[in-house]
């Protein structure tokens, strides 16, 4: 795979399968799939800097500009060519939340992010890789090793700047230490107790971790938002050279000619010129003339466009002040980064663009287990029930728990919900405020799903995260 000239005929070429499979999930019928798939080759041409670079991220900005694309879809009244799965989404989504893992990787440089996302995300042979680089497949080796480790560090950075609580703003610099280890090594005693009682940096330490697969996950979760799970099992299977077991996959063919023409005509006069390349004139379908769309504003976070120097130029929040973190009651251990200093690299630095944290729970932590139970599930839902039990007697309670498929609730029972993203809070209804220790609290519900429907990794109580 060579780097990317930012030619449109070659990029379509190279990206359209990617990005039509994004849409495909993200739409209800082939067509529509299609349709929306051309727009954002469309938008995003229109969009990109003139000085774009050969190492330039095209496909991570093509497929934000598909979710975008159909965010506008939606506004203007065209939902029903959407899957019900992304019309909750972007009912119930808060469109000031940039993710940690998005804010991440919009700070490292473009030729990262490129090489991250194609082979994280799209698995693509190390030969392509170091093509697209420029380098040796033996260096293409590392630099792969190198940008995830960039990416972690990123994120983590990112985290350390919005961190509120003392506690952990205190173990911030053992969980980059238990997350740079590429085994998954054991983990010191008192980080160990912290993530027992700490959701928000369990999930942390899940998400950013070198070992394991989570990190593709985590950074596909951030980058798309709605979808991701899908986009990744179908592209690692395509890459594989096998079909996903997704039921609703839809077959794919080659780039239909008309709608190359629909999508190059929509941007510039040289690329009209190419419509002689791509369509031959005896071509019936090919148009003469297609007048540009029109789109409007949309509230989601949008791929930013970098300047030269790799700084964002997109508009972003001001940035808030770094409370100092007091010295917490009991110290965790000293563990120095991995380039001699005590703190996480580039702290001091401003952070652009907060990302949301949840505030330290008002409820005390308490030994509790839970399990999570699908009781039921068909064709785009499913119930499910959460039972839970504690040790210790509850008066006023707080669960969470995270989704990792995008699945959305609809109705619950013996709990009130609130849902933002992936995160899911329950509260007690009006009778079960109170609970004796040892009795099992159950909270059932419905809810939607798209292609994927697996457990939450964990569910915590009153911020404490239980076993099960």
């Amino acid at each position: 795979m060579a780097a990317d000239s930012g030619d449109p005929a070659g990029l379509l070429s190279k990206y359209w399968d990617a990005v039509r499979c994004y849409a495909d999930l993200c739409t209800t019928t082939p067509e529509d799939g299609t349709q929306l798939a051309t727009d954002a080759f469309a938008r995003t041409f229109r969009e990109a800097p003139p000085w774009t670079a050969p190492h330039f991220a095209w496909l991570p900005r093509l497929l934000t500009a598909v979710r975008n694309t159909a965010a506008e879809w939606y506004a203007e009244g065209r939902g029903g060519m959407l899957d019900p799965g992304l019309r909750t989404w972007l009912d119930t989504e808060d469109p000031t939340w940039i993710p940690v893992a998005l804010h991440g990787f919009q700070d490292m440089p473009e030729p990262d992010r490129s090489l991250l996302w194609h082979s994280q995300i799209e698995l693509r042979p190390l030969v392509e890789s170091a093509g697209l680089m420029g380098v040796s497949p033996a260096r293409a080796e590392a630099e792969i090793q190198r940008t995830r480790e960039l990416f972690r560090e990123s994120c983590l950075r990112v985290r350390l700047h919005t961190l509120v609580d003392k506690d952990c703003r205190g173990y911030a610099k053992l969980l980059d230490v238990a997350t740079r280890d590429p085994d998954g090594g054991a983990l010191p005693e008192d980080l160990r107790r912290h993530l027992a009682r700490c959701f928000d940096c369990s999930t942390a330490a899940t998400d950013f971790a070198l070992h394991g697969n989570r990190l593709a996950t985590t950074l596909a979760r951030g980058v798309l938002g709605w979808g991701s799970t899908g986009y990744l099992r179908q592209r690692h299977a395509a890459a594989a050279g096998s079909r996903p077991p997704a039921s609703r996959a839809r077959a794919r063919t080659g780039i239909p000619r008309q709608h190359v023409a629909l999508t190059l005509a929509a941007l510039t006069v040289p690329a009209l010129v190419l419509l002689g390349i791509l369509l031959p004139s005896s071509d019936p379908g090919s148009p003469a003339s297609v007048a540009a769309p029109s789109y409007s504003a949309v509230s989601l976070p949008a791929y930013p466009v970098d300047s030269p120097s790799g700084v964002p130029t997109s508009p972003s929040a001001s940035p808030t002040p770094t409370p100092t973190p007091p010295t917490p009651s009991s110290q965790p251990s000293s563990v120095g980064l991995s380039d001699g200093t005590t703190e996480l690299p580039g702290e001091d630095s401003p952070d652009p663009s907060p990302s949301k944290t949840s505030p330290a729970p008002s409820h005390p932590a308490a030994s509790c287990s839970a399990s999570y139970k699908l009781v039921n599930q068909w064709d785009g839902g499913f119930q499910a029930e959460v039972d839970l039990t504690s040790s210790t007697a509850l008066n006023g309670w707080h669960i969470e728990w995270r989704f990792p498929d995008g699945q959305r609730i609809t109705q619950m029972w013996n709990g009130t919900f609130t849902q933002s993203g992936a995160r899911v809070s329950v509260t007690p209804a009006d009778y079960n405020i109170s609970v004796p220790a040892h009795q099992t609290l159950d909270i059932g519900f419905l809810g939607t799903w798209s292609y994927a429907n697996e457990a939450p990794p964990s569910v915590s109580l009153n911020g404490a995260v239980c076993s099960g």
